[in-house]
């Protein structure tokens, strides 16, 4: 089975009049029965998985916040079939990011985007001979602290920076800090070692 009918099904949920953030069970199953049959995907099967779910969400998704929650709940269902770092920071910079910077968005868009990150950061290493979702962890990390540390030293420091830009970093910030205690209460060294980086630069957002 390729990821045509995968990324067609997901086309047409998206397509319909209003899609709630509930993913309907035919899709859910579509997507079920991919994942068995590429347990083991190849690199090809993920660069086209990758370019379709792309195509797809430029032409029916980027311009269409109501179609967020069902879209990032399916690429979290297909994360492990999108396979190398490279291509999991593509979707950080086009969508995880922007969404998680968004002001004002919708508690299922939020939780998906969240859970898309975790997924990467979080893995059995026991299920990573090659160490290639290792890497994925290990660059999501260092993206994900950067963007943290940036946002609590414009809190931390007198920038001239607006109201909406003030809440916007303390917004950005709590979110990711939240994502990197989550991912922290199963990684608690790394965890450690990011909070002390972190403090060194000012007490983290919310405490």
């Amino acid at each position: 089975m390729s990821s045509g009918p995968v990324v067609k099904a997901l086309g047409n949920v998206l397509s319909s009049s209003s899609p709630s953030g509930t993913l309907p069970d035919e899709l859910h199953h579509t997507i079920q029965v991919y994942l068995d049959k590429h347990e083991h995907i190849d690199d090809n099967e993920s660069q086209r998985l990758h370019d379709e779910l792309l195509h797809l969400y430029q032409r029916s998704v980027s311009d269409r916040p109501e179609r967020y929650a069902i879209f990032l709940e399916c690429l979290r269902l297909l994360r492990p079939a999108i396979r190398g770092t490279e291509r999991l920071l593509e979707w950080w910079d086009l969508l995880l990011q922007p969404t998680l910077n968004m002001m004002e968005q919708q508690k299922a868009v939020l939780l998906n985007a969240r859970a898309v990150v975790l997924g990467i950061l979080v893995f059995d290493s026991e299920n990573d001979a090659d160490g290639e979702k290792g890497r994925a962890s290990a660059s999501f990390a260092d993206v994900i602290l950067e963007v943290y540390l940036k946002k609590t030293r414009a809190l931390s420091q007198d920038n001239p920076i607006t109201v909406n830009e003030d809440e916007r970093s303390r917004l950005m910030g709590s979110r990711l800090e939240s994502v990197l205690l989550s991912w922290g209460k199963r990684k608690p060294k790394v965890t450690t070692e990011s909070r002390r980086e972190s403090l060194a630069f000012g007490n983290p957002i919310g405490s």
